[in-house]
């Protein structure tokens, strides 16, 4: 279950993935696929969901919203605790950029960059692995 907890951790840091706040969303003008807000909506250890366990030990980083925008800006606008409760509460917002190079999508944090292979599910789902502590995660992110 310690582990579970580290799972999201990487979401937060990687700020995988997120969409552009403006009206355009849904235009077909935009860079790519990935442009728009996304939301984690599962996650899968070993072939097992444990979303709902996630849920239960740490919720607050499944409400973080990533928000990709057609200028290869993004942000996370993230959620957390308030003390030992489940309540979740708005956060700090982290700003990065995005880039794209083949299938591999790259993202960058305060001079850290990371990089994640993305499988669209469609246009409004799409899965990533990520690995924390030597363990592998499946992540659904659903577009907002």
């Amino acid at each position: 279950m310690k582990n579970l907890k580290f799972l999201i951790l990487p979401l937060l840091v990687l700020g995988l993935f997120a969409t552009s706040c403006s009206s355009d969303d849904d235009s077909n003008d935009n860079v790519d696929t990935i442009v728009g807000t996304w939301k984690v909506t599962d996650v899968w250890q070993n072939g097992v969901s444990v979303y709902a366990l996630l849920q239960m030990v740490a919720p607050c980083p499944l409400e973080n919203k990533y928000i990709l925008a057609n200028d290869y800006s993004m942000k996370v606008e993230t959620f957390e605790p308030i003390g030992e409760t489940n309540s979740c509460v708005p956060g700090e917002t982290q700003n990065g950029n995005w880039s794209k190079e083949g299938s591999t999508y790259f993202v960058s944090f305060e001079g850290q960059t990371t990089n994640s292979e993305v499988d669209f599910l469609d246009n409004n789902n799409f899965t990533t692995i990520i690995e924390v502590e030597g363990e592998q995660a499946k992540v659904k992110l659903t577009r907002q």
